[in-house]
């Protein structure tokens, strides 16, 4: 004891003399020198062989993949340093670290390494700063799931650049100074139930980085709220990641909601813009929830897709609409001058054809680089959910998951597909091969197909030693019996696989669906507005003579009279919501509307009826 005495005595003397010299000088680092998981209050744990002291300007430093706990309260300390190692403090902790001398105050994380410290419900930590580096691998852990108490944390001045997780409303993390979440931060709300634990900032608070939503034994609810930061001002727009949490209704997602005083994360009904993959059609939707006050949006395409034809909503004539003067190729943007247009569920705002949907192959999914948000009366900046609907541009495989029916069909509005074998795979044997179940393209009698000898409960093949069988798109749907086992429960798209061969010798992979079969189109109807009328014509008249499939009413591929004779022969039919127009009298007729509605669309640039299949 007489020794420790005397050291101390000394080194305070060291001290002393150091903060009268005319030049400064730094603190000693003392290293956490054992493995562990070890206490800090065991002298054996340090370099020195004393724990270290802010009294005698000294900081500890945790690395090369150390660990300690904090299970009292040992003296303060002038600094923490911590990189590739780890400090937990426990229920019982209390770690203090102290400015003023030669201290710092500072808690630093991520020093050269991935840290990670959790401080447990019952614990405290307090420093005159905090910050932390080293990317996501770097972990700052606050509360917890079991134990009593509350999880504290209480610095000065706070900047963030790696992982802050905050679980449950345990939590007291206070910064009397200032907070700063960095672009690279990512802070995790652990969420346990309606309640949450915020970040209070007695100065400003500055968000990035990213948000990353988790639930622990709790079901989120539209409408519900959790208060992330309260400060003097807030501002900065993160990130949303709702990766790790539970899937959401169509139309509604995780927003961060900004007032001046705080922001908050919300399940909210949000906006949708859906693209027509097949004739680029586009529309704004309020899927769910209440009404939506929008005065804003952007749609923007890095690549410069967006030079279809945007019927915005300045162009519909809805009052106080304007479109931005800097709209082009890579964003359109368009405001309100006057208070919002209102959105109510299940209403929609369609805007035209402003995306350009041209894919180069059969097989090559249709690709939106779009993203999309938007403003509300509330001026608050809102990302978007991008949805494509329509056809795939592939053969697609859909199985019915009620009864294991299945039909394949080449759903692509672009390409005609002719292919001379298939095979459908199912990884946990739920294929059905028996006479009755698998209806076969040989069982059809569909050219010269051959079933494959080695058919099972995991793989069938099919496949035309003569010939190959035509598959115009978006038109012949061959049903292949109840080919799928169903029994203990409906099947999952995963579980399998639908490959063929094109008559080139090209292998594809196909698309699985599980859901409704496939019903043939309403014929004629050659640009899927669900009418028979002059705009099928039209598009028959542009594509005359190509191999189609895009004008090709009868799947022959080939667009040619024949096309304009389907048309006419169903002339005014219906499917769904459309307008009839009048019935011709005549396959001449026809042809005459045909010739003069092609020239008035030479003339006309920004046509403002019916959608089209162009691209």
């Amino acid at each position: 004891m007489n020794f420790i005495l005397l050291r101390r005595c000394v080194w305070a003397g060291v001290v002393a003399a150091a903060m009268t010299a005319a030049s400064a000088r730094a603190q000693t680092a003392v290293n956490f020198n054992v493995a562990g998981p070890a206490s800090w209050n065991d002298l054996n744990s340090w370099s020195t062989l004393q724990i270290p002291e802010a009294q005698f300007s000294e900081f500890a430093v945790i690395g090369g993949a150390r660990s300690a706990f904090v299970n009292d309260s040992p003296p303060a300390i002038g600094g923490v340093t911590i990189g590739a190692g780890t400090l937990e403090i426990q229920p019982t902790g209390n770690l203090t670290v102290v400015a003023g001398g030669l201290n710092t105050g500072r808690i630093i994380l991520g020093s050269g390494g991935a840290s990670n410290v959790s401080i447990r419900r019952g614990g405290t930590l307090t420093g005159d700063s905090l910050t932390t580096a080293g990317g996501a691998a770097t972990q700052l852990v606050l509360g917890g799931t079991t134990g009593s108490g509350t999880s504290t944390l209480t610095v000065g001045n706070a900047t963030l650049a790696a992982t802050t997780r905050v679980i449950g409303p345990n939590v007291n993390f206070d910064v009397t100074g200032n907070l700063t979440l960095d672009s690279t931060s990512q802070l995790v709300a652990e969420i346990t139930g309606t309640t949450h634990s915020a970040i209070d900032v007695t100065g400003s608070a500055t968000l990035g980085g990213t948000v990353r939503v988790e639930f622990n034994g709790y079901a989120p609810v539209l409408g519900n709220s959790w208060t992330l930061v309260n400060a003097a001002s807030v501002t900065g727009n993160p990130t949303i990641d709702a990766s790790a949490a539970p899937a959401l209704a169509r139309g509604t997602g995780y927003q961060v909601i900004k007032t001046p005083t705080s922001a908050a994360l919300t399940l909210t009904n949000q906006l949708v813009l859906t693209v027509n993959r097949l004739n680029g059609l586009t529309k704004i939707e309020n899927v769910v929830g209440s009404p939506i006050l929008l005065d804003g949006y952007t749609i923007a395409s890095p690549g410069g897709n967006l030079g279809g034809a945007w019927n915005s909503l300045q162009d519909q004539l809805l009052t106080g609409w304007d479109e931005a003067a800097t709209s082009n190729s890579h964003r359109l943007t368009e405001f309100k001058t006057s208070s919002g247009t209102s959105i109510g569920a299940g209403a929609s705002l369609s805007i035209g054809t402003p995306f350009l949907a041209n894919p180069p192959a059969l097989g090559v999914g249709v690709q939106t680089d779009l993203a999309f948000q938007y403003t509300t009366s509330s001026k608050q900046i809102i990302a978007g959910t991008v949805e494509l609907s329509g056809p795939e541009n592939n053969l697609v495989l859909t199985i019915n998951p009620a009864n294991g029916l299945t039909t394949i069909q080449n759903e692509s509005p672009f390409f005609n597909a002719t292919i001379d074998a298939y095979t459908i795979t199912s990884t946990s044997g739920k294929l059905k091969v028996a006479n009755g179940d698998w209806i076969s393209l040989d069982d059809q009698n569909v050219g010269s197909w051959d079933e494959a000898d080695n058919a099972n409960a995991n793989r069938v093949t099919e496949f035309s030693p003569n010939g190959a069988t035509l598959l115009g798109g978006g038109g012949t749907i061959y049903a292949m019996g109840d080919l799928v086992n169903v029994v203990g429960g409906a099947p999952s798209a995963s579980d399998f696989t639908f490959s063929y061969t094109l008559s080139n010798g090209t292998e594809m992979t196909g698309i699985v669906k599980v859901g409704a079969l496939p019903t043939p189109g309403l014929s004629g109807d050659v640009n899927f507005d669900k009418v028979v009328n002059i705009f099928d014509i039209n598009l028959v008249s542009s594509k005359w003579n190509t191999a189609g499939p895009s004008g090709d009413a009868n799947h022959d591929g080939i667009v040619n009279i024949f096309d304009i004779n389907l048309i006419s022969s169903n002339w005014g039919a219906m499917g769904g919501s459309a307008t009839a127009v009048p019935e011709p009298s005549s396959i001449l007729t026809a042809l005459i509307a045909m010739g003069c509605l092609a020239t008035f669309r030479r003339r006309s640039p920004k046509p403002q009826r019916g959608p089209s299949m162009e691209t």
